[in-house]
């Protein structure tokens, strides 16, 4: 009995050392795995163009574009090894995530502005979150959504007990039907709810978070430390070349989409081009005198404030841990 366990112990660090072998010899091979946010749809388009104009394979990488979602969390898959860089929609999770230890760093964010918005039924007179008192709240629960919404509603001195909260549902039959009064969503989502209610006759207010003040980051690139320290010239080509694809796919929208619904033909049809256009806003504002993807000190000191202020993180994280603009400095030239 003993020398099977012996056995058995020494057939699974063969296993692990190989698999982790194969691992490293993959990527030094240029075979990246990418771990995206969310299901594909125009929210990816950037990382789609990259693949599909080649700007991934004249940096030497072979890049794999793989969907998110709550079943497929980004943070986890990556910091396991599973991935090699991921995708993560809300950068106050990448707060959380050092919090608790988790070995990985932005490298990059793209919305430089929040884009997530609350929208509701126009007849209800919501027009801004004071409004969310005495409705019944649709939220994200244990989502990035979640913490901005909670942020949001502290700074505009809400009282939340006069607040019903359910859970967030995808589909907008609930808010059209006035089940419940304000949904949570993401732009894109409040583009394709817009089009939906037009056609049932309904008309829409939308509050958004950067409106009343809130400085916060939407996707944010990341990668674990341990691919920062041994592969950093892999860690700038693909960055590179994802920031090419993303500045690319919003100054071509329309040629773009394309490469979305050859990923997801079930899209086909849907206000995927108005999404993406939207993004545009967010990720290159006008007003805006920072290069696409560089992260401002800031905006992070201010998120943190702002969640340990809700008790969302107990205590200070270091910023450096967070986020590093190394790689982005050598891609512009930047001192």
């Amino acid at each position: 009995m003993k020398n099977k366990i012996v056995i058995g112990i020494f057939v699974l660090i063969i296993i692990v050392v190989t698999i982790v072998f194969l691992t490293k010899k993959s990527t030094e091979k240029g075979e990246i795995s990418v771990r995206l946010s969310w299901l594909i749809n125009a929210n990816q388009a950037g990382f789609l163009t990259s693949v599909a104009k080649g700007f991934y394979t004249a940096e030497g990488l072979n890049v794999t574009n793989h969907p998110g979602g709550v079943d497929f969390p980004s943070i986890q898959l990556v910091a396991s090894g599973n991935d090699d860089f991921g995708v993560q929609s809300g950068s106050e999770t990448m707060i959380s995530a050092i919090a608790k230890n988790i070995p990985i760093k932005a490298i990059a964010i793209l919305d430089k502005k929040s884009p997530y918005v609350y929208f509701s039924l126009r007849k209800k007179n919501i027009t801004s979150p004071k409004d969310f008192e005495g409705k019944i709240v649709g939220v994200s629960f244990g989502r990035p959504l979640e913490i901005v919404y909670r942020i949001l509603l502290h700074k505009e001195g809400v009282d939340t007990t006069k607040i019903t909260e359910v859970k967030k549902i995808p589909s907008n039959i609930l808010i059209f039907t006035g089940v419940y009064d304000v949904q949570p969503g993401f732009i894109a989502d409040w583009i394709f709810a817009k089009e939906e209610a037009q056609k049932e006759g309904i008309e829409l207010n939308v509050i958004k978070p950067t409106d009343f003040g809130i400085k916060s980051y939407g996707y944010a690139i990341f990668t674990t430390n341990e691919m920062i320290q041994k592969n950093p010239e892999l860690v700038e080509r693909y960055l590179r070349a994802t920031l090419k694809g993303w500045r690319y796919a919003l100054e071509n929208p329309d040629e773009c989409v394309k490469y979305v619904f050859a990923e997801n033909k079930l899209l086909e049809g849907t206000p995927q081009l108005k999404a993406l256009k939207a993004r545009k806003e967010f990720i290159l504002p006008e007003d805006s005198d920072t290069p696409l993807g560089w992260m401002e000190r800031e905006v992070w000191e201010e998120m943190m404030h702002n969640m340990l202020e809700q008790g969302i993180i107990d205590e200070p994280v270091n910023l450096d841990d967070v986020y590093t603009n190394k790689f982005l400095k050598k891609i512009y030239g930047i001192e």
